[in-house]
């Protein structure tokens, strides 16, 4: 996202920078590259031992190289010409093309403009890059081209010449299947809107890595910066791995309403309907009737529970809890517990019931939130026993004041965890606000509008 955004601030560059510019967002054949060396994490292929695979009738166009750091391994186990990772690559490539824009409903990527007299582009077809990424760091990338005013452009990508064992840690059929799973459909966003909130880019990108290769799970190392771990972080936040994180919530949506609204977020998010991200979800879940506060307070509550909430939550890391406590006959209350959560974050609360407490008592749940208007919603957990799980939607007065009273028998019930949402997707100074490395924050490049001083009071009492 990086380059993405190099690519589109590209025009607004003069001199020493954007010719630096110019080398970092150059393919990897383009002498333009070879000015500057080799910036990271720009690829820059020697002059010689270039070669290009673009099969008849193919979705795309393999390019590697036979000599230098960025060779790959020349073995070809049935003499074709072509070394057996090049059409391994390709293979890979294919299957994902057609799953994501086939069976999935995806846009294909769009052309290239590229012809047969052009050595670095010989094909309108999407082009694959081999490289040494892994010693950069990096599992692959794909980087816009075209116009730096539109927003919707084609794009080519660069993804390891080996995904060595050693340098990525899962076996290398692995790490190639969920990189091209990844990368390609950085490629379809590209044809939605290129300038997309980076958290809706990679949040997306990182899910649909599992729905394409569901065995690999490569996605789950980047559980401990999601909301499981972080709920009173914004879950649109896009900073380091957070970005990576947040494909949590497209896991919640395909979980509980079709891994088709995905898409439907996608669509709605096209350029030409001058919308971002968050404007896209909501109006997707509106045109389906569903609440929005509704939905993303039980998506917190699934973060309270992930082991019996994601169909895959067994690998999913232990929730985090602003409180855990049981209550007694000498404790009998949790006492105010008071937290400040900004936009689209929970706090959750739980509660257990002493195995002496007689199971004829109740619990009484008092919120005392900000205004229900700027997105304060609430609902209560029940864990019982049995294994089984329940909500109780708590209902807020306009000031974001509830009250609940629930039935707290140990002889039935496990736990019992309050869970508070600021749920608001108001956002404001959209395109002005920047992370320090010229990244935005949150959605929009804006940050949220109830933010600040969003205070959120739990008390549980047993009566």
């Amino acid at each position: 996202m990086t380059l993405r955004d190099l690519a589109l601030a590209r025009s607004a560059l003069t001199g020493p920078s954007r010719r630096e510019a110019d080398a970092l967002l150059s393919r990897p054949p383009d002498p333009g590259g070879d000015e500057l060396g080799t910036p990271a994490p720009a690829v820059v292929y020697p002059l010689r031992g270039r070669r290009s695979w673009c099969p008849p009738n193919g979705v795309a166009c393999v390019h590697w190289v036979t000599a230098g750091a960025e060779r790959v391994n020349l073995t070809d186990s049935d003499a074709d010409t072509l070394p057996d990772y090049v059409e391994t690559v390709y293979a890979t490539v294919a299957q994902v093309w057609s799953y994501q824009t086939g069976t999935m409903g995806y846009r294909k990527p769009l052309p290239d403009g590229g012809t047969p007299a052009d050595a670095a582009n010989p094909s309108a077809r999407m082009d694959i890059y081999l490289a040494d990424l892994g010693g950069r760091d990096l599992y692959g990338y794909c980087v816009p081209e075209g116009s730096p005013t539109a927003r919707q452009l084609p794009g080519y990508c660069v993804l390891d010449n080996d995904y060595s064992q050693k340098q990525y840690r899962i076996a290398p059929i692995d790490a190639l299947r969920a990189t091209a799973a990844h990368e390609f459909f950085h490629a379809i966003q590209f044809g939605y809107d290129v300038a997309e909130d980076i958290w809706f880019m990679e949040g997306t990108a990182t899910w649909i890595e599992d729905e394409v290769y569901d065995s690999i799970n490569d996605n789950v190392q980047y559980l401990p910066t999601s909301a499981i771990r972080f709920p009173r972080r914004p879950a649109d936040l896009s900073v380091e791995s957070h970005r990576y994180g947040s494909f949590l919530l497209f896991k919640y949506a395909s979980e509980r309403l079709g891994r088709n609204v995905v898409r439907q977020f996608w669509e709605h998010s096209d350029a030409t309907r001058g919308r971002y991200s968050l404007q896209a979800i909501r109006s997707v879940l509106a045109a389906r009737r569903v609440s929005w506060p509704a939905f993303f307070a039980v998506f917190a509550s699934w973060n309270g529970l992930p082991a019996l909430s994601y169909t895959e939550g067994g690998r999913y890391p232990a929730p985090v809890f602003t409180l855990s406590r049981t209550l007694s006959r000498r404790s009998t209350t949790t006492g105010w517990r008071r937290v400040s959560l900004p936009h689209l974050s929970s706090s959750s609360i739980r509660v257990v019931p002493h195995s002496r407490l007689s199971p004829r008592k109740n619990l009484l749940v008092e919120v005392n939130a900000p205004d229900t208007a700027r997105g304060a919603a609430a609902l209560v957990q029940h864990r019982y026993r049995s294994g089984a799980v329940a909500h109780s939607v708590m209902t807020l007065n306009r000031s974001g004041k509830g009250r609940l009273l629930v039935r707290f028998d140990r002889r039935v019930l496990a736990s019992l965890v309050v869970v508070t949402s600021n749920t608001s997707t108001a956002m404001r100074d959209c395109g002005r606000v920047e992370d320090g490395y010229g990244g935005p924050v949150y959605s929009c490049y804006g940050r949220g509008y109830y933010d600040s001083g969003q205070a959120f009071g739990v008390r549980a009492s047993v009566r």
